[in-house]
């Protein structure tokens, strides 16, 4: 979550959620949850331009905690305050939390929101 100090980037962005599972869940079954239920439901919002998920299988061993982190996902949205209101205020959008938060500690997340470097033409 961005902190509430922060002004909101302008635009497309990308979000990168860095995200623990909650202990005792296999990662695996975020995974179902992902591919079943949490992209499709983002991907038809009209806001979210692209949705990828990965299993995290490793980490450099120099990493701060390296396997505190389960799942990245990277969104692309066209607008990040018009992605906070689809997803806290959309009805559409309830099994998505309902099942984050079963999953994950969304206090344990971290997301980096990062705009686009574009090429020299």
């Amino acid at each position: 979550m961005m902190n509430r100090n922060q002004v909101p980037p302008q635009g497309e962005i990308v979000a990168i959620n860095l995200i623990p599972v909650r202990a005792g869940v296999p990662v695996e079954e975020f995974a179902h949850f992902s591919a079943t239920v949490d992209q499709p439901l983002c991907l038809a919002q009209a806001v979210v331009r692209g949705f990828e998920a990965f299993a995290v299988q490793a980490a450099e061993p120099a990493a701060p905690d390296p396997m505190a982190i389960n799942i990245v996902e990277v969104m692309r949205v066209r607008s990040w305050p018009e992605w906070e209101r689809v997803r806290d205020r959309l009805p559409a959008m309830r099994p998505v939390i309902a099942g984050f938060d079963e999953l994950v500690d969304a206090a344990a997340v971290r997301t980096l929101v990062a705009t686009p470097i574009l090429r020299s033409r």
